[in-house]
C-alpha cells in the first residue's frame, strides 16, 4: 500500500510499503518493522519479511525518505552532532536546523503511525492498534530494524524499543573517522 494512501499529505518516497503477516500467529505478535538501505524499496525485501512473519511476528516494511546517505552529507560538516541531526530529521520531522530536510508528514515515525491507522481501519479485526500510543507508535511493542542507511535509522531511535536489529550498519563513525584523520571526504563522492 502506498504511503499517500494511508496519509495524502504524503507527496515523496510512494513506492508500496509491504505488511506481511502469519495470520496463524499471535494476535497480540510483536511488530517488526523494517528500513531499507539508501535507495531501497519495501518489496525487495519480501523474503526476509516473510521469514519474520513465520517467526510470529507481524513485518512491515516502510518506505520513507532515504536519500541523500548520511555519508554524502556529513562528511562536509564539521558540526559533530550532523548525523544524529539528519537521522532525527529524518525519524521525527522535527529538527529546526537540520542537514536534511523533510516535514513532519514524511517522517518515519508519521508514516508508521499512518500507516498503522491504516491498517486499523481496513482490517479491524487485525488490532493494528495495539501498536499505537496516542499519535506514536508503541514502541515497547515493536522492534525496529533496517540495512544500511536504514540500520542507521533503526539505531537511531530515541525511545525504548522490544528490539533493534541491524544489517550493515552504521556509517556514521566512519565518516567522523574520516573527518577527524584527513579533514574532508572528497574521495568518498
Amino acid at each position: 500500500m502506498r504511503p499517500s494512501i494511508a496519509d495524502p499529505a504524503v507527496r515523496d518516497f510512494d513506492d508500496p510499503h509491504l505488511v506481511v503477516v502469519n495470520r496463524r500467529a499471535s494476535d497480540h505478535a510483536t511488530l517488526a518493522i523494517f528500513l531499507p538501505s539508501m535507495g531501497g524499496r519495501p518489496e525487495n525485501v519480501l523474503c526476509l519479511l516473510s521469514v519474520i512473519a513465520s517467526q510470529g511476528y507481524r513485518a512491515i516494511g516502510l518506505e520513507y525518505n532515504d536519500t541523500s546517505a548520511v555519508v554524502r552529507v556529513c562528511v562536509r560538516d564539521p558540526d559533530p552532532q550532523c548525523a544524529g541531526e539528519f537521522r532525527r530529521e529524518r525519524i521525527f520531522g522535527d529538527v529546526e536546523y537540520a542537514p536534511v530536510s523533510n516535514s513532519l508528514k514524511e517522517s518515519i515515525v508519521h508514516r508508521l503511525v499512518m500507516l498503522l491507522r491504516h491498517l486499523d481501519r481496513v482490517d479491524p479485526g487485525g488490532d493494528w492498534r495495539q501498536y499505537l500510543a496516542g499519535d506514536e507508535p508503541a514502541w515497547p511493542k515493536i522492534v525496529v530494524s533496517g540495512l544500511s542507511q536504514g540500520a542507521g535509522m533503526a539505531a537511531s531511535k530515541r525511545r525504548p524499543v522490544a528490539r533493534v536489529v541491524l544489517f550493515s550498519s552504521p556509517w556514521d563513525f566512519y565518516v567522523l573517522q574520516w573527518q577527524w584523520r584527513y579533514g574532508s571526504a572528497s574521495e568518498l563522492n
